[in-house]
């Protein structure tokens, strides 16, 4: 498709369109993972060998044939969901039930990348709180150090979060 054929198009077709490039975005995902669960199955190669041969790091060699193989087929999938649900699933014990969970409440993947950890029990909930603070703190990090108005906003912010306000910061 081309900047012109958008032209002569409704805002509906346009709509359209751009539905169907997501479509085929998350289709390509799924025909990723199957073709790197047969190389790392099958053809008995170890990930970073993958990883070297296509371009693209182990881990996502891993994670790709992960999901499909927790998912190998259309109907063992949610089509209301994303690929990222049932990659999120397919890290779990039962991926079955947690993509059948998540399509019938209707959950993002964060509120189900949380009730994940929440029934993995404190230990893993303890860890996505950690993960959560300590990616608050290096936003907060880049915020102060551009410094200016924003940074200032932040400082006071920050301070009264602390109770640090006012008279008690002195």
């Amino acid at each position: 498709m081309e900047i012109a054929d958008l032209e002569g198009m409704t805002l509906e077709e346009i709509s359209q369109a751009y539905a169907d490039c997501l479509e085929r975005e998350e289709d390509t995902r799924w025909e990723r993972g199957m073709i790197l669960a047969y190389l790392l199955d099958r053809r008995g190669m170890r990930p970073q060998a993958v990883s070297s041969l296509l371009g693209c790091s182990p881990a996502q060699v891993r994670e790709l044939a992960k999901t499909w193989r927790a998912f190998p087929t259309e109907e063992s999938r949610a089509r209301d969901l994303s690929f990222m649900h049932h990659r999120l699933a397919a890290g779990t014990d039962n991926p079955a039930w947690w993509i059948d969970r998540a399509a019938a409440e209707g959950w993002s993947t964060r509120r189900l990348r949380e009730e994940i950890r929440a029934a993995q029990g404190p230990a893993a909930f303890r860890d996505m709180l950690r993960e959560k603070a300590e990616r608050s703190v290096r936003m907060v990090r880049e915020v102060l150090a551009q410094g200016g108005e924003v940074s200032e906003w932040l400082r006071e912010q920050l301070a009264v979060l602390l109770g640090l306000s006012g008279a008690s910061r002195g």
